[in-house]
């Protein structure tokens, strides 16, 4: 199918990539900055996956955020809680002024990238799904980081090879005393409470943007503690709009072609609910 790929400035003068597909369909994404990385994304995540929903009808537009790649410093101050809700609408009606037709909208995010995307979507009703990969700044605290890496250990205990490990001295003694006298500091200092507190918050926030019909992937690296993690965030909550899936073997920013390849595979199927071509007239996108 063919593509467009155009660049853009919009609002502070950020700058952009459009991808406009052949036919267009009324849902279009928008991909967050993962931190100081442009908006090609890790290994290029975000500009393969932006041609891949090409195919699917689905237009895009990936931006820098402020400071990041080709974009200038935003200056009116905004705060960075602010700038994370702020920026993602701007780009959200930059893509609709380029591509008239859309009118809900996809926000796909890595890292630092997902939390935005959380924030942005609970700002504005035109998102209709988030996909959330490897997000661990929701609570944004050492006490539950530190419940999550225990999680994390604990789980492994229970598998044979991480006690063959122990024993060959092949794990990170230091890293177990430290999570371990975290765990101990944490419980003793009412930390763990705070944590629990906020956590708490975050899942109900969840769970009205679920009722809100907003759909959400949530995918997660084997490799790091963000399934922990988000099964102690979101564990609890039934919904079908929610999906949490995990790429085994994978590290944070999904760097190895073939873990990227496979986040790409499960975001372009949870996707094709949204897609504006149907299965008999799409023509794959090949990477």
């Amino acid at each position: 199918m063919t593509k467009l790929e155009r660049p853009l400035r919009f609002a502070h003068g950020l700058c952009a990539t459009v991808t406009e597909p052949e036919h267009v369909g009324t849902v279009g994404a928008v991909f967050l900055s993962a931190g100081l990385l442009p908006r090609s994304g890790p290994a290029r995540l975000y500009t393969l996956l932006a041609r891949r929903l090409a195919g699917y009808g689905i237009p895009s537009l990936r931006f820098d955020a402020s400071g990041v790649g080709d974009s200038p410093h935003r200056r009116d101050g905004l705060p960075l809680a602010q700038m994370m809700v702020r920026e993602p609408a701007e780009a959200m009606e930059a893509l609709q002024r380029e591509v008239p037709q859309v009118r809900g909208h996809l926000l796909i995010g890595v890292c630092a990238g997902a939390y935005a995307a959380f924030l942005a979507a609970e700002a504005d009703p035109r998102v209709v799904g988030i996909v959330l990969i490897n997000p661990q700044d929701f609570v944004g605290d050492g006490a539950w980081a530190s419940m999550a890496h225990a999680r994390r250990l604990g789980d492994s205990a229970r598998r044979l090879q991480a006690w063959i490990n122990l024993a060959t001295g092949r794990t990170d003694y230091r890293k177990v005393v430290a999570t371990l006298a975290a765990r101990v500091k944490s419980r003793l200092t009412g930390a763990d409470s705070v944590a629990m507190t906020r956590a708490s918050a975050i899942n109900a926030r969840m769970r009205l943007l679920l009722e809100r019909d907003c759909r959400v992937l949530c995918l997660a690296s084997g490799f790091d503690d963000t399934a922990h993690h988000l099964a102690l965030l979101y564990g609890d909550i039934d919904h079908p709009l929610l999906r949490t899936e995990r790429i085994d073997g994978a590290e944070h920013l999904l760097r190895n072609p073939q873990h990227r390849d496979d986040a790409i595979a499960r975001i372009v199927d949870w996707a094709e609910g949204f897609a504006a071509v149907s299965a008999e007239a799409r023509e794959v996108v090949e990477l």
